[in-house]
């Protein structure tokens, strides 16, 4: 310890990374050596650096990393001094102990309460900078058993500290047990000479050496100005509130959505009379982008409805929540280019909901990003149906001169009123490291990730915490629902291009495959019609697309086979959705047993685009359980003739002529 109150380094030749880390049997002293690895020199030296990096955290096990594991008490303590940042991966809980910190724009004091946080290295990475207590005097919120375990005075060099904890997110890291790609979903794939976390930590330190594994997520500064002001209008609103984003892909949508949600509800301000303003109300959040859904089960559009919670939920959770859907519907595809009608008629019935709740609220709408062509007209008809009070056109010179934005819409207690359209620059556009700019996951790899999520989550009791087991479904038993009678399935659809199917394609076109396992309204007046008539070799086959106003998502579902012979379907549900669909069948069966003629709902299948993981046909550790004389569920050790190959139409191919002025 040098005479200004420093800690100093010693360097060290052979130690494990783990004697970097605070012996919590122990306080630490202000006198206390610490050794790090990272460091070879004298104080002087060390001083030197440090002022010239004052801005950039650089994590160092005793010095400003201070792992605790005593007993039931297991975190992770972090100081950051003036104008630094951290980045971290994983799920994780942040209690501010110290100070304050900024995170995406919005402060938030040091409290006792917890902020839960989601980051996955699927998008960019927000960093949670160090800033100061709001207040007139600077807490240190620590228990007494933890004050015990630390010298209050180490932390007196910092004006902010961070206790991370892991949660309880049960076996949500083994998803690359099933599939590979997602190895590095939550931690880098590189290995750090500093030891900042254990292998069971939920959550991982970034700092320099993992330049090439995470994206940092810089907002161009035109952003923040805008999310300024659209939280001036949340707070003084007089009616209902409507924002909107249009642009392309990839251009941070989906981000600014985010970080508008995340002000909304957490933002705190000291109004003129003393108090403070704090939004207590629900945001409706319209997700329409079946491709990359924030709120939404996997290519479905939703109207959900987000409660405020005592405990900020911040970050992107790839789909994993457990706010209300208001209603929600299976597109059954990444783009809205599959089924353009299909998609239009969903969004009609969306927005007729919506206005029927004449919500007084505030609502966030998020697009696709398809703004050429078709695209624009889809965008345009979305504009006239949600009358958007707020518009945020990202990029907009990349927007087609097609954009009609009306001047002037009218209100449901016929108030008018002129949309604000704001521009700003794409999120890629002002970034800092155009070498990192890369997405470090693919579109699909990221579907992939959010249909295993989706497909293996478990029911929880307590509806905050989610917990997965992702062990392959095929090793366990498929939950049976009978097709064709009163109590069971009584409808199949496919999408149009797979309509003409005949008896013998039908059970082949719904094993191994994706659907959506959905209830019709049957009215009473074409039960006969749809139903009991249309049917082709003993499958209740529905040749007229069923209307989205009778027809609402329940739950996605892999089917594992077609018994003719019984007449029964195998499938695959979440865990977390199966206990619901028992009781709903026996509801159905019940309503059906007390009067035939009254039956109101129904189950029907929905066939359509969606990608089958193929991990799930093909997880490698159930292929070495069969011998070689079993059949391998889906799998087939036929090579195909010399000329039979399935043909693909190939989309958006442009010849050299088509750019030629």
């Amino acid at each position: 310890m040098s005479n200004n109150g420093e800690l100093v380094y010693l360097s060290s030749d052979g130690e494990d990374s783990d004697s970097m880390l605070l012996d919590a049997s122990k306080p630490v002293s202000r006198e206390q050596t610490c050794i790090t690895d990272d460091y070879e020199g004298d104080s002087s030296e060390l001083e030197h650096n440090d002022s010239n990096n004052s801005k950039v955290f650089n994590p160092i096990s005793g010095i400003n990393v201070f792992r605790i594991n005593e007993r039931e008490l297991e975190f992770t303590l972090i100081g950051l001094k003036e104008k630094q940042g951290i980045h971290i991966s994983g799920v994780f809980d942040i209690q501010i102990i110290k100070g304050g910190v900024v995170y995406n724009g919005v402060h938030y004091n040091a409290s006792k309460d917890k902020i839960s946080f989601s980051h996955p290295l699927t998008d960019a990475i927000p960093e949670i900078k160090s800033s100061f207590h709001a207040g007139w005097d600077d807490p240190l919120y620590l228990t007494v058993k933890q004050k015990k375990l630390i010298d209050i005075q180490v932390l007196e060099n910092f004006v902010c500290v961070l206790k991370i904890s892991s949660v309880n997110v049960d076996s949500l890291l083994d998803i690359s047990r099933l599939y590979p790609d997602a190895s590095s979903l939550w931690k880098p794939k590189i290995n750090s000479s500093f030891n900042s976390s254990s292998s069971s930590d939920t959550f991982c330190i970034l700092d320099r050496i993992y330049e090439d594994e995470f994206i940092s997520q810089n907002n161009p500064i035109g952003w923040q100005e805008v999310i300024d002001n659209l939280f001036v209008a949340f707070k003084n609103q007089e009616y209902d509130m409507r924002v909107m984003v249009i642009g392309g892909k990839n251009s941070g949508k989906s981000t600014i959505l985010r970080t508008l949600l995340e002000t909304f509800m957490n933002k705190t301000l000291l109004n003129e009379d003393g108090t403070t303003f704090k939004s207590q109300e629900d945001i409706l959040y319209m997700d329409l982008d079946p491709g990359q859904p924030e709120y939404s089960d996997p290519e479905c559009i939703s109207l959900t409805q987000i409660n405020p919670t005592p405990v900020s939920r911040l970050g992107q959770r790839l789909g994993q929540h457990c706010h209300q859907k208001l209603q929600q519907f299976y597109y059954g595809s990444p783009s809205p280019q599959d089924e353009p009608s299909l998609y239009m008629e969903q969004i009609s019935e969306i927005m007729k909901y919506f206005e029927e709740r004449e919500c007084m609220g505030t609502t966030l709408l998020n697009l696709p990003g398809w703004i050429k062509g078709f695209g624009m007209t889809i965008v345009n008809n979305v504009v006239r149906l949600f009358k958007p009070t707020h518009v945020i056109c990202i990029d907009s010179s990349r927007l087609d001169a097609e954009l009609e934005i009306q001047n002037e819409f009218t209100n449901a207690f016929q108030v008018k009123y002129e949309p604000k359209i704001y521009n700003v620059d794409s999120i890629f556009s002002h970034s800092t490291s155009p070498q990192n700019s890369q997405p470090k996951f693919h579109a699909p790899q990221i579907r992939t990730i959010k249909m295993l999520l989706s497909l293996h989550r478990l029911q929880s009791s307590n509806p905050m915490d989610t917990q997965y087991d992702f062990t392959p479904l095929l090793a366990r038993k498929p939950l049976q629902i009978s097709y064709g009678d009163s109590a069971g399935i009584r409808g199949i659809q496919f999408y149009e291009e797979y309509s003409d199917l005949k008896g013998d394609d039908i059970k082949g076109a719904l094993e191994g495959t994706i659907v959506s396992l959905g209830l019709r309204r049957t009215w009473n007046d074409d039960k006969n019609k749809n139903v009991h008539n249309i049917t082709r070799d003993a499958y209740p086959v529905i040749k007229p697309r069923i209307k989205s106003v009778n027809l609402s998502h329940y739950s996605l579902a892999l089917v594992h086979s077609v018994d003719i012979e019984n007449q029964v379907i195998n499938l695959y549900l979440p865990k977390i959705n199966e206990d619901k669909v028992r009781a709903k069948t026996k509801e159905i069966k019940n309503s059906v047993n007390e009067n035939e003629d009254e039956w109101k709902y129904s189950w029907v299948i929905i066939r359509g685009k969606s990608d089958t993981p193929f991990c799930e046909l093909y997880p490698k550790e159930l292929i070495g359980m069969f011998n070689k004389y079993e059949t391998v569920p889906y799998i087939s050790t036929t090579r195909r003739k010399k000329y039979e190959h399935v043909w693909k139409v190939r989309k958006n191919v442009q010849r050299r002529g088509q750019s030629m002025k």
